[in-house]
This record gives C-alpha cells, sequence and structure tokens, in this order.
C-alpha cells in the first residue's frame, strides 16, 4: 500500500511541476499563450494540466498499442528518463546558484554563499553521475534502451537551449517575466 501511496504521490508531484513549468513558460511568451491561464475558481494551472494530460495519454497510447508492460516498461523507463532530467534540472539550478553568489554580493557569509552551494553542487553531480552509470539498471533495459532514453533527454535539453536563444530575448522583454537589469538586485543580507 504505501509503495503504491508513493508512486502516486511521486507521478502527482511530476504532474503538477510540468503543469505549473507549461504555465511559467507561457506567461514568459515561450510557450502557447493559452496555457498561462489559471481556473477562474481554483488559480489552478488547468490548461496546462489538461495539455499534460493529453501528453500522457499519448505517450500510454503508443506503448500500449506496442504491447509495452506498464510496470516492467513504461514505468521504468518513464520514471527513469524523468529522474535524470529533474537530477540536470537541479544540477544547472545549483550552478546558477554558485554563480549568482559569486557576481553579486548580497549576502557576505561564505557558509551561506560559497561553501554550501558549491557542495551542494558537487553532492548533485556525484548523485547525477550515479544514476547515469547504473541507468540501464534503473530503467531495466539494455544498453541500447538507455543510450536511445538519454538521447531523447539530450534532444530534449538542447531544444530548450534552441527555444531560449530564437525566443527569449524578445519573450523576456514582452512579457517582464526577468530582467537582466544591473540594478535590480534583492538587499543585502549581513
Amino acid at each position: 500500500v504505501l509503495i503504491v501511496t508513493s508512486v502516486y504521490a511521486a507521478q502527482l508531484a511530476f504532474h503538477n511541476a510540468i503543469a505549473r513549468y507549461l504555465y511559467a513558460l507561457s506567461r514568459a511568451k515561450i510557450a502557447p499563450g493559452m496555457l498561462a491561464r489559471t481556473h477562474p475558481r481554483h488559480g489552478s494551472p488547468y490548461l496546462g494540466s489538461l495539455a499534460q494530460t493529453a501528453a500522457t495519454v499519448a505517450l500510454i497510447a503508443v506503448f500500449a498499442l506496442a504491447g509495452a508492460d506498464p510496470v516492467l516498461t513504461v514505468f521504468p523507463w518513464m520514471s527513469g528518463m524523468a529522474t535524470v532530467s529533474i537530477l540536470v534540472l537541479m544540477v544547472l539550478t545549483a550552478v546558477a546558484i554558485t554563480m549568482f553568489f559569486r557576481r553579486r554580493q548580497v549576502d557576505t557569509r561564505l557558509w551561506n554563499t560559497r561553501i554550501a552551494p558549491v557542495l551542494g553542487l558537487l553532492g548533485l553531480v556525484f548523485l547525477t553521475g550515479l544514476v547515469l552509470a547504473n541507468f540501464t539498471t534503473l530503467i531495466s533495459g539494455s544498453a541500447m534502451i538507455a543510450t536511445v532514453l538519454l538521447s531523447v533527454v539530450v534532444l530534449a535539453f538542447a531544444a530548450g537551449i534552441v527555444v531560449a536563444v530564437v525566443r527569449l530575448p524578445t519573450a523576456v522583454v514582452t512579457a517582464g517575466a526577468a530582467t537582466t537589469e544591473p540594478d535590480a538586485h534583492p538587499p543585502v543580507v549581513r
């Protein structure tokens, strides 16, 4: 019972995270504008949630038509890709945090701004390396399938970079989603 509820909770968390990412990308004018709408009563990004549901149904339909076992194939493959993707996002976030504190003097505490962020980054890089080294086991598949699934993650990342380079400079200006103003610093914490 605990495993089933844990898996359900994790899947719900991924679903909600993707819906909110779609909402944020839409507000930044990177994803289609309709995904930035929120439910009039609940305030949730319901169209992002529906888009995520539609994508999931389409993906599961492809696996079902191929006769893939949902427990032995679909779950390990998709959760393995999700794990690698989340770890890569966490590593990139840790790099951004480290660079932020290196470039801006918003906090003068050595532990908070230099040591802890670098230790966190090193820990995440180590964990990501472990996951990648054991990815074939994680997905219960072959080396070829592992390579294909990891290639999908890399291609998605590359596509994100292309979209960012092509659309982000105008999206940031038009949406006001972020700023590159040098004066836009949070207050200094001492």
